[in-house]
């Protein structure tokens, strides 16, 4: 095998445990199945910093039960939960200060107010298609919108003055995908996903959660390719 190529080769096998597998369990729903997951309905609070708390409210909607939506042939889960918020939620095995980039794909499909929130390590994070309104139009709400939260934040079956979807998504769902960055604080973390409103309902699918190679692990590895290449050189070079 040319020097080159057993390079290449011997790079991607270093390089291969920093692409670590998905600590999520069941991410894409298979066959319309929701294990791994737990669901729940919840009154969610978003308060300062963006702290995600839930409590259990079996009361609150007559809808309370898992349920998933085909599209194709992918499963995602479904929540049309009107009052509180419909939550699944899953405990992952982390290791406390690594970060993680959580990404999942998220289909709207009504046009109306509503609120959808990821959490990890109870820090809510909102998806790139919520939308407020500043007094003429719906725009996209400033990056800290969580981080000092509206009133309407903290009362019951209250959306934080979000609203999603468009006039397209009324029959059809209107499909986007989202990740965020975040740090571990301990050996296990929670993901949780909540999603309520008035004739708005949430798709969610393809859920990963994946560790990010810190800067100095990347920069050992290149340095030990770099070796190797150079080792090469010489060696054709005689």
């Amino acid at each position: 095998m040319p020097f080159s190529r057993s390079c290449l080769l011997i790079a991607l096998l270093l390089l291969s445990p920093i692409a670590d597998a998905n600590l999520v369990q069941n991410g894409n729903f298979a066959g319309g199945s929701g294990a791994g997951w737990t669901f729940e309905i919840q009154n969610v609070d978003i308060s300062t910093g963006a702290h995600f708390t839930g409590t259990p409210c079996p009361t609150c909607s007559p809808f309370a039960q898992f349920n998933t939506f085909q599209f194709g042939s992918e499963f995602g889960w479904f929540d049309q939960i009107d009052l509180g918020y419909g939550t699944i939620r899953q405990s992952l095995a982390t290791t406390p200060g690594a970060t993680y980039q959580v990404s999942y794909l998220l289909g709207v499909l009504g046009n109306s107010a509503g609120a959808f929130y990821s959490a990890f390590d109870n820090t809510a994070f909102l998806p790139s298609s919520a939308r407020v309104w500043d007094g003429t139009q719906l725009v996209p709400p400033p990056a800290d919108y969580l981080q000092t939260p509206p009133a309407s934040c903290h009362e019951f079956g209250g959306f934080c003055g979000l609203f999603f979807g468009s006039p397209d998504s009324a029959e059809t769902p209107i499909f986007t995908e989202e990740s965020f960055v975040f740090g571990a604080s301990g050996n296990s973390t929670t993901l949780e996903f909540a999603g309520s409103g008035p004739g708005q309902n949430f798709i969610l699918s393809r859920i990963s959660v994946v560790q990010v190679p810190e800067p100095a692990t990347l920069l050992l590895l290149l340095a030990g390719f770099g070796l190797l290449v150079v080792i090469g050189s010489r060696r054709w070079a005689h």
